[in-house]
């Protein structure tokens, strides 16, 4: 299944958040169904942006932007949403960059 990819590398917390809101504003409006925001950066700047990209998406799925959002790691969990993929979505599952553990990723439902 081929979807969107937001790659986000060294730069603030506030210009990957401007580059989240114009990624889900633009590729929902091309119709697109998944985003993936990739962090390409050194480990020790992740967690910053990290952050603030989930600041973001907590925002947007609480205004009725987005329908939810899972970090790679919950992809395989017990979250309803990690189940609605899996059930809707199977192909999402085979792809290795998203599952990968060196991969931290977010899958976004648009």
């Amino acid at each position: 299944m081929k979807y969107p990819i937001l790659s986000l590398g060294a730069q603030s917390a506030s210009e990957a958040a401007v580059k989240v809101h114009f990624a889900l504003a633009t590729e929902h409006c091309r119709g697109e169904e998944f985003l993936r925001v990739d962090f390409l950066c050194e480990e020790a700047l992740t967690p910053r942006l990290r952050g603030a990209v989930l600041r973001v998406l907590r925002e947007r799925k609480k205004a009725g932007k987005i329908r939810f959002f899972l970090p790679s790691e919950q992809l395989l969990s017990e979250k309803p949403e990690a189940a609605f993929v899996a059930n809707k979505y199977p192909a999402l599952l085979e792809d290795p960059a998203l599952l990968g553990a060196e991969n931290a990723c977010i899958l976004i439902k648009l």
